[in-house]
């Protein structure tokens, strides 16, 4: 029985930690000016980290609506 008195208040520091905030996490966010937005040749719009395979499951990309930031910049400095 005193087992289980010493551990109490470790089950229950274990309970509220696992328990979280009640609050439900925000879904992942891309800042727009790290993003590859295009229009996929369904009508799909998209944003993503990578331009590899962004619009795969949709048909091919249509249309680029942005590039993030460094790839604007490369491609402004070639042509």
């Amino acid at each position: 029985m005193t087992r289980i008195s010493r551990l109490a208040p470790l089950l229950g520091l274990l309970l509220v930690a696992c328990g979280g905030t009640g609050q439900h996490a925000r879904p992942l966010e891309i800042d727009d000016a790290d993003a590859w937005r295009a229009i996929c040749k369904d009508g799909t719009r998209v944003k993503a980290v990578r331009e590899q395979g962004i619009c795969d499951d949709h048909h091919g990309v249509a249309m680029w609506m942005n590039k993030p930031g460094e790839a604007a910049t490369a491609e402004e400095a070639t042509n």
